[in-house]
């Protein structure tokens, strides 16, 4: 929620404020005020990586007194300036803090090369949300074309390129190619890199939340560019089930 306070969820919660702080504690590890600071800053880092907007328009949008307050209280917590931060080559996830209501689905990480590969692929560009989930369209369009190849074939590839575009929504443009191997008749082409190897099995209601959130909990420097690979796994009840595997490049000092 935007603008809450300590009081404000100690009244949602029905208890005293000091005992709401006494377990928040225990179970986060957090104060409540330190929580919410940091939620927020978080919000702050995304905006300022992903979407043109001024900086002024983003302390003004996440409630601060001013963008001089907003600039000091970003720089203590990330160590640069805000300018800084949008200009790096990589996004800097070690100091970003998901929200703990969402309950992410386990997931594997370590270190890998992949290998090059010729993709046949459609483009695509296509605009989401960057502080809610809400983006309908294209999920229902990523949802149609993924499961449109794994019909016909073993696995669909995503190529994917964050591109920050917008100077007034909080929005990014989500640059797509989404296809499938073919060594012949191919139009893009994905290089051998060392990189992050993360492996997600789940529903696509569970891998929709999983991608929306999962930048956030990492914790080193990743690209805005990233690659998917996905298979069917099987099928539980009316719920289709997804091998998922996310390759993000490793920095490169």
């Amino acid at each position: 929620k935007e603008n809450i306070s300590v009081s404000d969820v100690a009244s949602i919660s029905g208890f005293t404020k000091r005992y709401m702080q006494k377990i928040f504690k225990e179970q986060v590890h957090l104060t409540i005020s330190s929580y919410i600071k940091r939620r927020r800053l978080t919000k702050a880092a995304i905006l300022i990586k992903l979407t043109k907007k001024s900086f002024y328009h983003i302390a003004m949008d996440l409630h601060f007194s001013t963008q001089q307050s907003f600039t000091r209280a970003f720089s203590r917590e990330f160590n640069v300036s805000p300018l800084h931060f949008r200009n790096s080559a990589y996004f800097d996830c070690s100091k970003l803090l998901p929200n703990l209501s969402l309950k992410l689905k386990e997931y594997k990480i370590k270190k890998t090369r992949l290998s090059t590969f010729k993709l046949k692929a459609l483009s695509f560009n296509l605009k989401i949300g960057l502080l809610n989930n809400n983006s309908t369209r294209a999920d229902k369009f990523r949802f149609s074309e993924v499961n449109s190849i794994l019909s016909k074939r073993e696995e669909a590839i995503i190529v994917t390129t964050l591109k920050p575009d917008s100077k007034l929504e909080n929005t990014v443009l989500l640059n797509i190619k989404i296809g499938f191997k073919d060594d012949t008749n191919f139009n893009f082409v994905a290089h051998n890199m060392p990189c992050w190897e993360i492996s997600f099995s789940g529903s696509w209601d569970d891998y929709r939340t999983f991608g929306y959130n999962f930048l956030i909990s990492l914790e080193f420097n990743a690209t805005t560019y990233f690659i998917e690979k996905i298979k069917n796994h099987n099928k539980k009840g009316n719920d289709v089930y997804y091998d998922a595997k996310i390759y993000i490049p490793v920095e490169i000092n």
